[in-house]
């Protein structure tokens, strides 16, 4: 049965296609149908390669006299996944895209549920050049965000817009069980801290995220302020070590004590970190001296990287060492 709001696909309609996919949008409830081949579909989903090497019962529906398969599919996510089997360049290519997960989401879950692996591999190729490996590359992912070059770091902060289609949490949705999921457990916990970061002033939509989801941004948020008190409580500074003629000019004891107090209630703790590494480089009060200042960047710099590396294993993706 056909309503008048249903259509025909105007691209992924093929005059010489020998089956026709159907449908529904999820907003909207109209049904669209994509007339293609199985030849292509079979090419890169074993599940379809299965389904079309049945014979065709007696009593298949069928639309312009060709076999119809009504799948239970969104009708947009439908549609980007076959269009990356007629066109693997459909698919963004770049580097630090804030699009890729709005646009990567459905085609994504349903590569994942048809096993088409070819289109998975894609997906996590451009995933990992948006979400990079190394602290470095994670700065200029940030960096790429912004549109003042001084706000780099401050991204993820109610002042600062982020960018459009910024939807971090829709990473998680897409990768918490899939079979990639350790392959990406990298990725994964970047989408994870940005969704921390960002969930008291740009929450995710309904549906995305399970309760498990926000228990793990909870314990990887402790886990990761119990992280930095680990790392720096052995290496920090607690008095002037230099000649007594400028220990009155070194104010590395209060430093550390404001530092202990703007840390809670931190979100952000990779800028927060980096924060820090400033105000020493800004000679602001509290002031270290110039002995005890370039010894506390330093050992900051070090908490930053050993931070990123704990990503994983803050939101329990790999095992702990």
């Amino acid at each position: 049965m056909t309503s008048d709001a249903d259509s025909n696909d105007s691209e992924l309609w093929f005059d010489d296609g020998t089956v026709v996919l159907s449908a529904n949008k999820s907003r909207s409830g109209t049904l669209v149908r994509f007339c293609i081949h199985k030849s292509i579909l079979s090419k890169h989903s074993p599940i379809f390669k299965d389904m079309f090497s049945m014979p065709c019962p007696n009593d298949i529906d069928l639309y312009a006299d060709i076999p119809l398969v009504h799948l239970p599919d969104d009708a947009e996510d439908l549609r980007a996944f076959l269009k990356f089997m007629y066109d693997p360049c459909f698919m963004p290519v770049g580097q630090y895209l804030p699009e890729s997960p709005t646009v990567m989401h459905g085609p994504f879950k349903l590569a994942t549920k048809y096993q088409a692996d070819q289109l998975q591999s894609r997906i996590l190729q451009q995933l990992r050049l948006d979400w990079p490996s190394s602290l470095g590359g994670y700065d200029c992912r940030l960096k790429s965000f912004s549109r003042d070059p001084t706000q780099d770091r401050k991204v993820f902060s109610p002042s600062i817009p982020l960018p459009e289609d910024y939807k971090p949490y829709m990473v998680i949705s897409m990768l918490r069980d899939a079979p990639c999921r350790q392959e990406a457990a990298g990725v994964l916990a970047l989408a994870y801290y940005e969704t921390a970061c960002t969930l008291s002033f740009a929450p995710p939509e309904p549906g995305f995220l399970t309760d498990d989801d926000y228990l793990k941004i909870i314990i990887g948020q402790e886990s990761m302020a119990k992280r930095i008190r680990h790392f720096l409580k052995p290496r920090i500074q607690k008095s002037c070590s230099q000649h007594v003629a400028i220990k009155g000019l070194c104010d590395i004891p209060q430093f550390w004590d404001s530092f202990w107090i703007n840390l809670a209630g931190r979100h952000n703790f990779l800028y927060f970190l980096s924060e820090q590494i400033d105000v020493l480089q800004e000679f602001t009060l509290p002031r270290p001296c110039i002995y005890c200042s370039p010894v506390a960047q330093s050992t900051l710099s070090a908490c930053r990287e050993d931070l990123f590396k704990f990503l994983s294993q803050a939101y329990a993706l790999i095992p702990t060492s």
